[in-house]
């Protein structure tokens, strides 16, 4: 299968990529092309998706550029909590959610015996 290359849907996933770059400032530069790098081929292929369900190219290029702030928004997060800030509030959120379809014997510390 070939990859569709589509002007508008690349032009979403850098919008994203941008969108990040600008808004991590304590990121190293370094850091930043390699987060930048992978959350375009997410946002791209994010938008191909969208395609492929029968989406207008403009509602693609949104959604490549959607999923490709976010994709960096998460990863810079984590990246930052890694050295030492704070830890992400959306990750208690996520963890919550996912905790609750785990089996009992699966979470660390609260077992049933």
């Amino acid at each position: 299968m070939l990859l569709t290359t589509d002007q508008s849907l690349a032009m979403g996933a850098i919008g994203g990529c941008c969108m990040f770059l600008a808004a991590s400032a304590s990121i190293p530069w370094s850091s930043k092309i390699f987060y930048a790098i992978g959350s375009f081929i997410f946002g791209y292929l994010s938008g191909i998706f969208l395609i492929g369900l029968g989406s207008d190219t403009g509602l693609a290029a949104l959604g490549a550029c959607f999923v490709s702030a976010l994709i960096s928004w998460i990863v810079g997060s984590l990246k930052r909590w890694a050295d030492g800030g704070p830890k992400p509030d959306w990750l208690e959120w996520v963890s919550g959610i996912v905790g609750n379809f785990l089996p009992a014997f699966l979470k660390r510390g609260k077992r049933d015996e």
